[in-house]
């Protein structure tokens, strides 16, 4: 375990490691080496990722989620409660995706194909296949056949979204094909501690993930033919975080102890109206650890989405009046869930017609789900009568059943995901009304009080980042409108 800490926090939380700069002159020393190992490298790959997924981009996909809004008593996040982004917005992630992540991916792969390391091979071309999938959500068209080529392509091209998820499908094909007799992962692999049979399962399910989001039919029914999928959550789990500084989630660290002095909750974050009432109609005890409760009345309340410091009415408001987000010091960062991977699976034979294999790969995903909240009680909820009970005998009712319960059991787990699958399958709906209005349907998006996009406008995408127009001619012109879609968003 403090080999696993040391290379979290000492080579990723600076973001600023990478496999090129080992150049010490060290030779007579068999303890520095001056080529960086796989062992060294593929650690910091593998948190730097993490760490993107469950810090920056957790907390845009919580607000674009609508799972929280900003607390009426800070002013923070506002913007991205109004859906005010602009070019600059997230330019570290892409940044650090391609000088740190994919650069170090790029030489662990490189490393392990000239020694026939066919197990880090695989393990590299997963997390790399992961990284791109997230980049194309995010932004559509980005560099790949000529990125990461050091100076033969100095401004790589930008490929088309769905060019970069073919091609990272066939990476995935070709690094499972490999003969993986007498290989291993390094030990020092951060998610499954050098467990081959599980970067396997990995690989599968994020193969069904990308098919799924590509609507390639035919791919996931093959992979639900012979179903080989992940069976724990991945990513860094609690054991990897302590409380203390410098050590915790990273949402954690930046949102609770930077910004809010080590409170139990964030200054800025409040619960959204919209999933809390959500959660109540359900009688969802999960509400309980995903929020602490209101200071002033003791019970689970929502700000309206896009409310704060906007109408006269609301400056009375306080952060005590609602419900806070309940995320604490070594909260686990994952990148992938059971319960979405089972969810997956549902969707697939429930578009397949196969409603009862549906039924009970859905009953397995909620039941993962509270599994991984530490609660009981999932059984009640998917009996006969129960608020969660798989009803559907057609695909439009059991694509609803579905995506919503995906959209509960990813909260304040994989928050960027939620926003993605909204994007694609429309679930959460998009309430016509506001959510204070008498037909307000529990759960549903509503468009922010301030909408800087215009009413009922919704973002798709990031724009591209600012560093990246002034310093690739290859970039694509900007777009004008983050409500623009990417390739296969077609809802």
């Amino acid at each position: 375990m403090k080999n696993r800490l040391l290379y979290i926090f000492i080579f990723v939380l600076g973001l600023g490691f990478t496999a090129c700069e080992t150049s010490l002159d060290i030779n007579d020393d068999p303890n520095n080496p001056t080529e960086a190992t796989i062992g060294l490298v593929f650690p910091a790959a593998q948190a730097s990722l993490t760490t993107q997924v469950s810090g920056q981009l957790f907390n845009l996909g919580g607000f674009f989620s609508q799972y929280w809004d900003q607390s009426p008593e800070a002013g923070q996040y506002l913007d991205l409660s109004n859906y005010k982004l602009d070019t600059e917005s997230f330019q570290t992630f892409f940044d650090e995706a391609y000088s740190g992540g994919l650069n170090d991916l790029q030489y662990v792969l490189d490393k392990a194909e000239a020694t026939g390391d066919w197990g880090n091979y695989l393990a590299a071309t997963v997390v790399r296949a992961y990284y791109f999938q997230l980049l194309v959500d995010l932004y559509d068209e980005v560099p790949y056949t000529e990125a990461l080529k050091g100076t033969e392509f100095i401004f790589p091209k930008y490929d088309k979204g769905e060019d970069v998820y073919n091609g990272i499908i066939a990476e995935l094909d070709v690094a499972l094909a490999k003969d993986f007799s007498g290989q291993t992962v390094t030990s020092k692999d951060l998610f499954f501690e050098g467990d081959l049979q599980a970067w396997i399962q990995f690989a599968n399910s994020l193969k069904l993930k990308i098919a799924t989001r590509a609507g390639n039919t035919a791919l996931v029914n093959q992979l639900l033919t012979t179903p080989n999928f992940i069976t724990k959550n991945v990513g860094l789990n609690s054991s990897v975080y302590s409380q203390e500084q410098n050590k915790r989630n990273p949402w954690y660290e930046t949102n609770v102890s930077r910004l809010s002095g080590d409170g139990d909750y964030s200054i800025n974050h409040v619960a959204s109206h919209n999933f809390i009432l959500y959660l109540q109609t359900k009688n969802d005890p999960r509400i309980n650890t995903l929020f602490f409760p209101s200071v002033t009345t003791g019970n689970h309340n929502g700000n309206y989405f896009g409310s704060s410091k906007l109408a006269a009415e609301r400056k009375a408001d306080k952060r005590d009046d609602f419900s806070t987000v309940k995320i604490e010091q070594t909260h686990p960062s994952y990148i992938m869930l059971v319960s979405e991977v089972l969810l997956l699976q549902a969707e697939g034979y429930a578009r397949a017609g196969d409603y009862a294999k549906a039924k009970s790969v859905y009953d397995q995903a909620v039941n993962a789900s509270f599994e991984l909240h530490g609660l009981d009680g999932a059984s009640a909820l998917l009996a006969s009568g129960g608020s969660y009970e798989f009803t559907a005998t057609n695909l439009t009712d059991a694509l609803e059943q579905i995506m919503m319960q995906k959209y509960v059991c990813l909260a304040h787990f994989n928050n960027i995901e939620a926003w993605f699958e909204h994007n694609r399958t429309g679930y959460p709906k998009i309430s016509p009304v506001p959510a204070k209005d008498a037909t307000y349907v529990p759960g549903e998006f509503t468009s922010p009080v301030d909408n800087k996009l215009g009413d009922g406008r919704f973002p798709h995408r990031l724009y591209y980042t600012d560093s990246e127009v002034s310093s690739n001619p290859n970039t694509p012109e900007q777009i004008n409108d983050i409500t623009i879609k990417v390739w296969w968003d077609n809802n």
